[in-house]
């Protein structure tokens, strides 16, 4: 009986507790909310996955993000006169409405432009420069093996009689086609809908800008894919935490076992590695060729170790 009625006593209290953790929670989460619409009437926007106003939602091609070996990805705004108004709305009048988004670009300013242009080249273009590498190689290996073209006259007695020609043009051709392979589906008119928010939100107007700017998290729900193009840093500005959020959020409804969210993780320091490997391999095999061109030594078995 004792043992009975201090079970229902520990019960009692139990119960108790748990009633005053609900209204705790339930007090949290009212203030909570009342503070989060305090915050957002004094922002003057309200942060939201759904797409309000379907004008604000644009993109451009990968093509205008890579001019000029990615002039745009660098950080600038009309506060430090870096961009002119002129600027902005020139930049603007490169994106238009879609209805639908093939990449959001999600990025941290604080990167520099150089590692971002290389996690770009190998994202869009990569499949394409070894598509230039092979047309270019496989040719030139051919028309050696049947004897068309020259073979090198200043030979040691150990050394192949041969020009590496598939190497030296495909190495060449692979690097072209990793920083201008973009241009090729541009020119046929196959275009990639990227999401750069210096082309596709207006730098210019405030009103614009703020509209857009609130529906980040929108726009990356009508993506089919998010960039993300990662560094240390990435995680410790706020927006870049919020299109995480919203992909995640507008994916959470998926809960087959082999859901793999849509996106594309490309680390930016490896991707400037890799490209920097790609020229510095090639710089050297040119010159090492030129040099054996010129009989100073001899590199067949450099090319046998390509091989």
């Amino acid at each position: 009986a004792i043992t009975e009625s201090s079970w229902h006593a520990s019960a009692e209290e139990s119960q108790e507790q748990d009633n005053a953790l609900e209204v705790s929670e339930e007090e949290i989460s009212h203030r909570t909310k009342r503070w989060t619409s305090k915050e957002a009437s004094n922002s003057g926007s309200m942060l939201s996955i759904t797409l309000k106003d379907d004008s604000l939602m644009r993109a451009t091609h990968i093509g205008h993000v890579l001019t000029g070996c990615g002039r745009y990805l660098k950080a600038m705004s009309l506060q430090d006169h870096a961009l002119t108004v002129d600027k902005a709305e020139a930049m603007f009048v490169k994106s238009r409405e879609v209805s639908e988004i093939d990449y959001f670009i999600s990025h941290c300013w604080m990167d520099g432009r150089l590692s971002k242009v290389c996690a770009l080249w190998i994202h869009s273009n990569l499949a394409g420069a070894f598509f230039c590498s092979a047309c270019i190689a496989i040719p030139a290996a051919s028309l050696r093996a049947a004897g068309i073209l020259p073979v090198n006259p200043n030979r040691h007695v150990t050394e192949v009689n041969s020009v590496p020609y598939a190497l030296t043009t495909g190495s060449i051709a692979f690097l072209c086609g990793l920083a201008f392979w973009h241009h090729v589906p541009v020119a046929l008119g196959r275009r990639h809908r990227y999401f750069f928010d210096k082309f596709c939100v207006h730098q210019a107007d405030p009103e614009i800008k703020k509209k857009a700017v609130a529906s980040f998290g929108a726009f990356v729900l009508h993506s089919r894919r998010l960039l993300l193009l990662w560094s240390p840093t990435y995680f410790t500005r706020l927006w870049c935490t919020l299109e995480i959020a919203a992909l995640c959020k507008g994916t959470s409804g998926d809960d087959t076992e082999d859901y793999k969210l849509p996106l594309d993780f490309l680390p930016l320091r490896l991707a400037k590695v890799s490209c920097s490997a790609w020229l510095v391999f090639t710089c050297i095999y040119w010159f090492l060729q030129i040099w054996r061109l010129m009989h100073f030594v001899n590199t067949s078995y450099i090319d046998l170790a390509v091989l």
